[in-house]
């Protein structure tokens, strides 16, 4: 076989490889463990139409603060604070602020994000 030549059997096993490793990640049911609050995540989301993959985090009750207009924030009397409601946001970073919500609708399922590759 020539150097230029492909072995058909080895890139065979290569694509087999990758396809079962990117097969092993495995989504985990929101019913079952959250994950850790703020961090980023990938998410299903039951829209009002479809489900779909979005970037999302999830915030506890009492866990961000919240300054300033915020219509839905929840007031604590014991610590003279409002906060963003419990639930999960949409994650976003190019805009003004670094998440949108609370979704009105259900997230089923999450996954840790992906590392980024070698090369960016």
């Amino acid at each position: 076989m020539e150097q230029n030549e492909i072995d058909l059997n080895k890139l065979a096993l290569e694509i087999q490889k990758r396809s079962t490793k990117a097969q092993s990640v495995t989504w985990i049911l929101v019913a079952e463990r959250l994950p850790e609050p703020d961090l980023r995540v990938l998410a299903v989301y039951k829209g009002e139409y479809k489900s779909v993959v979005i970037r999302a985090i999830y915030l506890p009750a009492k866990y961000e603060a919240c300054y300033g207009d915020y219509d839905e924030s929840v007031y604590d009397e014991e610590t003279d604070q409002s906060y963003y409601p419990e639930g999960w946001y949409e994650a976003v970073e190019e805009q003004e602020y670094s998440f949108y919500g609370p979704l009105p609708n259900a997230v089923t399922h999450w996954q840790p994000l992906p590392a980024l590759p070698s090369r960016v």
